[in-house]
């Protein structure tokens, strides 16, 4: 997901408020990484996309300080519209299989009344 975002061929001409999400995505994963004690495949990993054009290197920086919100707001741009979701992420809090530990399931949610409206007509179309 990440390298799909950060890429300039790929997602980021795609996403209005591109520069707040992926600061946010970038700086979020890299404070995991580090707090799983920083394996070297997965630091490799933050090299490689922090290589794309016009990443800048403060991404890396997690600054709580800096989050208005608890909710972060994707704006994508679709056919000309934005549409704004915003989702969750789930985990499996005592999983039977050490396996399932690293899943995590994400939801997205229309964020404001013309997003939900264009979810139920895209719906509604099925």
């Amino acid at each position: 997901m990440l390298r799909w975002l950060l890429d300039p061929q790929a997602l980021r001409a795609k996403i209005a408020n591109w520069e707040e999400v992926a600061r946010y995505l970038v700086s979020t994963t890299y404070a995991e990484i580090l707090a799983a004690g920083g394996e070297p495949r997965a630091l490799a990993f933050i090299e490689e996309i922090m290589a794309y054009p016009d990443v800048p290197a403060s991404f890396r920086k997690l600054r709580f300080e800096d989050r208005p919100t608890p909710v972060l707001t994707v704006e994508y741009l679709v056919g000309g519209k934005t549409l704004s979701v915003f989702t969750t992420i789930a985990t499996l809090g005592t999983p039977q299989d050490i396996t399932l530990q690293e899943v995590r399931i994400e939801c997205f949610f229309p964020a404001d009344e013309r997003s939900d409206a264009l979810f139920k007509s895209l719906a509604a179309k099925r």
